[in-house]
C-alpha cells in the first residue's frame, strides 16, 4: 500500500493544444505499465506538487482515477518542467506490479560531519547524489543515509559497499 495518494481524471484533450489546461491549474499526464494500455490523464497541479514534494520519483503513489474503482500503484517516472518557468508541464506515471522487481534511483542523504572538512578545512565533494536500486516496489527506500563522519583524511572515501541498505534491496 502506498503512503501517498493522488486523484486524477481521464483526459480527452490530447496532442499539442494543452496550454488552456495548464493555465487552469491542470497538468496533463499519462499512465503506462508493462502489458498495460496507456491512459491519458490530468491531475490538479497543487495536489500533485504536495504529493511529489514528499514522495519524489522513487516512492509509490496510490493513483485513483475518477470512475475506476481500484487505485493504481504508480511511480512518478518522469516529470517534465518548462525550461524557463520551471513549472511542471507533463507527468509520466509508471504503473508497477507489486510482485515484480523494479529499478529506480534513490537519493543519498549525507549525515554527520567529516573531520577532514571540519578540522583540515577541506571541501566535501560527492560524486553521486543518488544510487540505483533493484527491489520490489513495496521495499523501495525513500532515501539512503550516508554517514560522512568516517572521512578523517583527504584520502578517505565511502563506496557503495559501505552504504547501509535494507536486506531486501539490491
Amino acid at each position: 500500500m502506498a503512503d501517498y495518494k493522488l486523484q486524477a481524471q481521464k483526459r480527452e484533450n490530447v496532442g499539442t493544444n494543452l496550454e488552456e489546461l495548464r493555465k487552469s491549474g491542470i497538468i496533463p499526464a499519462v499512465i503506462y505499465g508493462k502489458g498495460k494500455e496507456n491512459i491519458n490523464l490530468q491531475v490538479e497541479r497543487n495536489s500533485f506538487m504536495r504529493v511529489f514534494n514528499k514522495a519524489g520519483e522513487n516512492s509509490l503513489i496510490e493513483l485513483e482515477i475518477a470512475g475506476e474503482g481500484i487505485p493504481k500503484n504508480v511511480l512518478a517516472h518522469e516529470v517534465q518542467t518548462h525550461p524557463v518557468s520551471d513549472e511542471v508541464i507533463h507527468i509520466d506515471f509508471y504503473e508497477v506490479r507489486m510482485d515484480e522487481e523494479v529499478e529506480t534511483e534513490v537519493p543519498l542523504v549525507f549525515t554527520g560531519e567529516a573531520p577532514a572538512v571540519k578540522d583540515l578545512e577541506g571541501t566535501l565533494i560527492t560524486n553521486k547524489d543518488y544510487v540505483e536500486v533493484k527491489c520490489l516496489p513495496a521495499n523501495i527506500p525513500h532515501e539512503i543515509s550516508v554517514d560522512i563522519s568516517s572521512l578523517a583524511t583527504f584520502d578517505d572515501s565511502i563506496t557503495a559497499k559501505d552504504l547501509k541498505i535494507p536486506a531486501n534491496v539490491e
